[in-house]
């Protein structure tokens, strides 16, 4: 490689090229400096023809140039022997396991009152964990209410809530949910199914739920999810007042969660 060229090569910060590609490259930087520092003389006749040649070598060059230069700088997408694909994106390379937050945390439900219009209530007690792994045989979910806490805004109603035509507290003070299979779709997509511990009936159902977000704060490392789901009361002996109140009950819920706690 002549002198010029290889200090051609050095401006361009190329000179880390492997030995093939540099000898192209030298050739092609050689033709350019030589063209360009030409001292044959030429002819009138020959102008037009010097300067379309000259065009069509410096454009072709360039060209070249370009080419090795991008090939030298783009980073290889090819996994060494043996290397683990990284994890997709949104799904944690290991298995995080997160506390439900309460004061962060609603589980709503609603159901119709005289089919005119729904009725919404809450839940203000709560806890449980989830866990969110790289696949979704790592993933878990598990959360249980206190039936007591129902809570519709009306102190008379509640306490007909608590008693033996609804949730009869006394006797199930608990509403357990403990996921079987977590299965992630499109996105933050997910699809929960799992078994519903409610009134003292088992049932299985699944849930739809969204992952909202998932971040390290100045709180800790948290997540959060939505989801819903719908259930027919009497199918877990909930038969209270049934021409008053609608057999469908909506749950709606938005869990956040902390790491460690």
């Amino acid at each position: 490689m002549g002198k010029a060229a290889a200090n051609f090569l050095k401006r361009l910060g190329l000179t880390a090229l492997s030995s093939t590609k540099r000898a192209y490259l030298a050739h092609a930087s050689a033709g350019i400096l030589l063209r360009s520092s030409s001292s044959v003389p030429l002819h009138p006749g020959n102008w037009l023809e010097f300067f379309a040649m000259r065009a069509l070598i410096t454009l072709s060059s360039a060209a070249l140039l370009g080419a090795l230069f991008l090939t030298a700088a783009a980073p290889s997408t090819t996994l060494a022997a043996g290397a683990t694909p990284a994890p997709a994106a949104g799904v944690p390379a290991t298995a995080a396991s997160y506390g439900v937050d309460l004061s962060h945390s609603n589980i709503i439900f609603k159901t119709k009152h005289l089919g005119v219009a729904y009725q919404y209530g809450r839940f203000d007690k709560f806890a449980g964990q989830f866990t969110l792994g790289a696949d979704d045989a790592s993933s878990s979910v598990s959360i249980t209410v206190e039936a007591e806490s129902v809570n519709t805004n009306d102190e008379k109603r509640d306490a007909h809530l608590r008693n033996a035509d609804f949730f009869n507290v006394k006797q199930f003070p608990e509403m357990i949910f403990e996921s079987t299979k977590v299965t992630k779709g499109e996105g933050d997509a997910y699809s929960i199914v799992g078994d519903l511990t409610l009134h003292g009936t088992k049932k299985e159902i699944t849930m739809a739920v969204t992952k909202v977000g998932e971040e390290e704060t100045r709180m800790g490392q948290r997540c959060g999810f939505e989801g819903s789901f719908t259930i027919d009361r009497m199918d877990f002996g909930i038969n209270g007042v049934p021409k008053m109140l609608g057999h469908d009950v909506h749950m709606l819920f938005a869990i956040e969660g902390v790491v460690g706690k």
